[in-house]
């Protein structure tokens, strides 16, 4: 990631998943942290895909 846009279309891509409640995303860490939705647990592979069909790679967990 390397602008405000590419921040955006992370958050907007796992924000889509089911389960998300909100994504923070950090430019300069390059890392985005989910918060579940309250008595959830959003599926690592389906979070994974999301960042992947938005055009990014997904480096850790």
């Amino acid at each position: 990631m390397h602008c405000s846009h590419c921040a955006s279309a992370v958050e907007k891509a796992l924000l889509a998943v089911e389960g998300v409640a909100s994504v923070k995303v950090s430019l300069d860490d390059k890392t985005a942290i989910v918060k579940p939705m309250c008595g959830t647990m959003p599926d690592i592979a389906k979070l994974k895909a999301a960042v992947e069909s938005a055009g990014y790679k997904v480096t850790g967990e």
